[in-house]
């Protein structure tokens, strides 16, 4: 029954994941008498306005017009806020699927249009911060070429979220260049 909700979550949640192909899961019954409480989550109130944002942030970046308009940023997302007095800081870190993914140059592009396109939505929400900054994938090193973007191939940093091609290459021999890739 778990393998069988975890297969289904995965398909349900996760558009790039085959479960046949890219899983494999491992059941393991702990001691009951080791777990502390029943619950799965915690849920902590009142939010911070910074937490608050943050949230709202995955909220968009996982949203169906987000991922119309940005079909090669994957299922796996994350937004931490730090605000220093009228100031927020958002970081924000997405998987970019590196079959969407054609040069370095459109990699960088599609990064401004994103924090351009989560600073007008968390802009309209209820805030009192002066400014507000959209930090994403701040590793991110734009003279590196494609070395220097994060990729994935299963749209998530499970499968080895690492710099440059999302495939590991022959032992002495360099990546595969991105096709069409800008060479400044």
């Amino acid at each position: 029954m778990a393998h069988r909700a975890v297969v289904g979550w995965a398909r349900d949640h996760l558009r790039f994941v085959d479960p046949s192909r890219h899983l494999s899961t491992e059941l393991t019954v702990r001691n009951a008498g080791i777990v502390r409480t029943a619950w799965l989550a915690v849920a902590r109130a009142p939010l911070a306005a910074s937490q608050y944002l943050a949230s709202e942030t995955v909220g968009v970046l996982t949203s169906a017009e987000f991922r119309k308009q940005f079909p090669e940023v994957g299922d796996d997302v994350e937004a931490s806020a730090l605000a220093v007095g009228p100031n927020l800081r958002l970081h924000v870190s997405v998987a970019f699927v590196d079959q969407f993914v054609h040069s370095s140059r459109a990699y960088f592009a599609r990064k401004d249009e994103i924090v351009a396109y989560v600073l007008q939505r968390i802009r309209s929400l209820p805030t009192d911060f002066d400014a507000i900054e959209v930090r994403i994938n701040e590793t991110d090193v734009e003279s590196r070429e494609e070395a220097g973007c994060h990729l994935t191939v299963l749209g998530t940093t499970a499968d080895g979220r690492r710099p440059g091609r999302a495939e590991s290459a022959p032992e002495g021999k360099p990546p595969r260049p991105m096709p069409n890739s800008s060479r400044r």
